[in-house]
């Protein structure tokens, strides 16, 4: 069976729709012709690789052939390697490694930070970010203040403050238009796409009963983009700092923002929101596009495949697992192989 497309977006995202997938971002210094030129060639490899675009006449590209089938291998790894089976949280439950013990001596789990990242939901005594005079505000409260406030348990030194607004502040020049691409490919959510081809145990999570996580399509993986894309906006500027300063970033900073903004597009896929392939078509987007966007084009871009490849636990996955699905190891998964094309550096052969 094919699995049906998503479905129109309702008038609230269609408010977020940029004018077509040759869109370019604000910040792009090349001209129109040349962004297209990117953005066509990725869509091109999606459809072939990860999954086909939506048209009229149906789907379109190489990845129809294959997409039942994939949709539900890929699905029931997913439940092995992170759902734990039944009504358990499984990975969400777990508190992301390498990251420190809060101030106030109790773990977050990857729940507590998918939940923050999706809809700030964490201090329920107050839920707005205004507080009453003369009330100190909690742990919580400061971790859960904006999207983005959660570094505070990554990195407890750094100004949280100043880190949303370097996270954040050049987001909307830097992304791709990322609801026109949603709805070219029209990619069904993974827990509709599990009930369709019946795979036993995928479960599937919302940051909260208020916030309904996920209501348009799958491909690409917004938070997973938005992630790489605001750690490099940070390393950006305090690599810039660095130059006026000559003081120095600690290897345990790189390493905190790198786990931090990996660790964003993985808990979707810890969550059942997201598909294993959306974030290779973010991830492979985001290397794409790194070196047209920051000032400091190498040293991003190094830092950045550094995080995904070393820090992402589904990176790993992919790596280590899509390649049983193919029973001549020689010949590599296609979604794969889009992925080694874009990092050889994680080429398990090279």
């Amino acid at each position: 069976m094919a699995l049906a497309p998503f479905g129109v977006l309702n008038d609230g995202h269609k408010g977020r729709l940029t004018g077509g997938i040759h869109t370019p971002m604000y910040e792009w210094p090349g001209t129109r012709e040349e962004f297209a030129t990117l953005i066509s060639s990725w869509v091109a490899e999606v459809a072939e690789s990860l999954w086909p675009a939506w048209s009229n006449d149906g789907w379109v590209g190489g990845a129809n052939a294959r997409m039942t089938e994939a949709a539900r291998a890929e699905l029931a790894l997913a439940v092995d390697l992170y759902h734990g089976g039944g009504d358990n949280l499984g990975i969400l439950a777990e508190v992301p490694e390498d990251v420190p013990v809060p101030p106030d001596g109790h773990p977050r789990t990857h729940k507590w930070h998918y939940e923050i990242e999706d809809a700030l939901v964490h201090d329920r005594k107050y839920q707005f970010l205004i507080l009453p005079p003369g009330e100190v505000p909690s742990f919580d409260f400061r971790a859960s203040r904006t999207i983005g406030s959660n570094y505070l348990i990554y990195e407890p030194g750094f100004d949280i403050t100043r880190f949303e607004t370097l996270f954040w502040g050049r987001m909307r020049g830097l992304q791709p238009p990322i609801f026109d691409i949603k709805q070219h490919f029209q990619r069904p959510r993974p827990w509709t796409a599990a009930t369709a081809l019946g795979v036993k145990g995928f479960r599937w999570i919302t940051a909260d009963g208020i916030t309904h996580t996920g209501v348009h399509p799958a491909i690409l993986s917004g938070h997973c983009i938005q992630g790489i894309l605001g750690g490099c906006s940070v390393l950006d500027a305090l690599l810039d700092e660095l130059k006026q300063t000559g003081q120095g970033l600690s290897g345990t900073q790189i390493r905190s923002l790198q786990k931090y903004m990996v660790d964003w597009g993985d808990r979707r896929v810890f969550a059942g929101v997201h598909y294993m392939t959306d974030n290779i078509a973010s991830w492979t987007l985001a290397r794409r596009l790194i070196p047209h966007l920051f000032r400091n084009k190498q040293q991003v871009e190094n830092f950045a495949v550094q995080a995904i490849i070393h820090h992402s636990q589904v990176f790993k996955d992919i790596v280590r697992h899509f390649g049983e699905k193919v029973p001549d190891r020689s010949v590599l998964d296609p979604a794969l192989q889009m992925l080694l094309r874009d990092f050889p550096e994680a080429n398990p052969t090279s």
